[in-house]
C-alpha cells in the first residue's frame, strides 16, 4: 500500500491538484485586491458596511481635550492718580462752558440794560449826585455846565477810536489816548471827571490841540461810566510810575485821587465835541454775543474728552469686548 501512496500516479495527481489550487488563491487575492480598491474609492457609510457584514457599527471614541488653566486677562487701566489727572480735563472743559453761559447772561443783562438807557432823554448830572454812588446808573444820559480845569489833565491809554471815520488825516485810529479833563459844575461847584475823548499819542500834549483847549462856562452831555475791572493777567500797574499822568485803566477811584476831584466819571458825546480838541462819543455801546458759541465749543470737547477719559480709565477687556450675550 505504501508502494501506491507514493507512486507516480498519486504524485502526479497530488501536485495537479496543488496547482489548482494555488490557482484558485490567486485569484481569490486579486479579487479582494479590487474590492478593496473599490472599496477606497467609494465612501461608503459606516453603518452600511456594518449591516452588509452583519456587524455592530462602533461608535467613534470622544476627543479628550486637556484641561487648560484659564489665562489672566490683562487690561490697560489707569491707576487712581492717573484716572484723577485725566479727569481734570473734561472737568475743565465743564468749567469753562459753564463759565461761557455765566458770561452769557451777564452780557444778555448788559445790552438789555444799555437798551434801555442810551435812549432815553438826558438828566441833570447835580440831580443823580445826591444819590451819593453812581455806579449802578451806568450809561445814564446827563447833561451838566461848567468849566474845564485843564491845567490838570489824565491820560487813558491805550485805546482805539470808536469814531474811525473822524480820526485826523495822518493818523491811525488805533492805539490813542482818552483826554480826562476835571470839570467844574455851575451850580454845585463840584468838580468830576469828564472823558473828553480820543487823541493819538502824538497830542499827548495840550500844546499840540490848543484849538480844542475850550475856555469859561460851557454846556456839554454825554453818559455817567462806571470803573473798569483790570486784567489779572496785567502785572504792570494802572499808574505809570514814570509818568503820573498816564492811566491803563479806567480807575476812577485812583484817578480822582489824583486829580482831587468827586469819583463821578462821564464820558462826552459826539455833539459835545470841538474842532482841534479830543474826539467824543468814545463809549462803546455794541458788544458781541457769540457766548453760546463758546458754550458749545466746550461742551462738545468736554463731551469728547469724557468718552476718551472713560474709555482710558476703565478699558473694557478683549473677552467682554467681543463676547456676544445669549437671549
Amino acid at each position: 500500500m505504501s508502494r501506491n501512496l507514493f507512486s507516480k500516479d498519486f504524485i502526479q495527481g497530488f501536485y495537479l491538484h496543488c496547482q489548482n489550487c494555488r490557482r484558485a488563491l490567486g485569484c481569490s487575492s486579486q479579487l479582494q485586491i479590487f474590492i478593496t480598491q473599490v472599496k477606497s474609492r467609494v465612501k461608503i457609510p459606516r453603518r452600511h458596511m456594518a449591516a452588509q457584514s452583519g456587524t455592530p457599527a462602533r461608535k467613534p471614541t470622544p476627543i479628550k481635550f486637556k484641561t487648560i488653566p484659564k489665562p489672566e486677562v490683562k487690561t490697560d487701566e489707569l491707576g487712581t492718580v492717573s484716572k484723577i489727572i485725566l479727569a481734570m480735563f473734561p472737568l475743565t472743559a465743564y468749567g469753562l462752558a459753564y463759565w461761557q453761559y455765566e458770561r452769557k447772561k451777564w452780557k444778555q443783562n448788559l445790552l438789555d440794560l444799555i437798551d434801555e438807557r442810551a435812549g432815553a432823554t438826558p438828566v441833570p448830572l447835580t440831580e443823580l449826585m445826591t444819590r451819593g454812588n453812581l455806579s449802578d446808573l451806568e450809561y445814564t444820559p446827563v447833561w451838566l455846565e461848567g468849566e474845564f480845569d485843564h491845567s490838570r489833565e489824565a491820560l487813558i491809554g491805550f485805546r482805539p477810536n470808536f469814531q474811525p471815520d473822524r480820526t485826523p488825516k495822518g493818523f491811525k485810529p488805533n492805539g490813542g489816548l482818552w483826554i480826562v479833563t476835571p470839570f467844574k459844575l455851575k451850580d454845585t461847584g463840584r468838580e468830576v471827571l469828564v472823558n473828553r475823548g480820543w487823541v493819538p499819542r502824538a497830542w499827548m500834549d495840550p500844546e499840540t490841540r490848543a484849538e480844542g483847549q475850550i475856555t469859561g462856562n460851557v454846556k456839554i452831555s454825554g453818559m455817567i461810566r462806571a470803573a473798569e475791572k483790570k486784567n489779572p493777567l496785567d502785572i504792570n500797574p494802572i499808574q505809570d510810575p514814570k509818568n503820573p499822568r498816564l492811566f491803563s485803566y479806567r480807575d476812577i477811584p485812583l484817578i480822582a485821587g489824583y486829580l482831587g476831584t468827586d469819583p463821578v466819571f462821564i464820558d462826552c458825546d459826539n455833539e459835545s465835541s470841538v474842532k482841534g480838541g479830543p474826539i467824543g462819543g468814545q463809549t462803546n455801546l455794541k458788544f458781541n454775543n457769540r457766548h453760546m458759541e463758546y458754550i458749545l465749543t466746550w461742551l462738545s470737547l468736554a463731551i469728547g474728552m469724557s468718552v476718551l477719559w472713560y474709555n482710558r480709565a476703565f478699558p473694557r477687556t478683549m473677552a467682554t469686548r467681543y463676547t456676544r450675550k445669549r437671549t
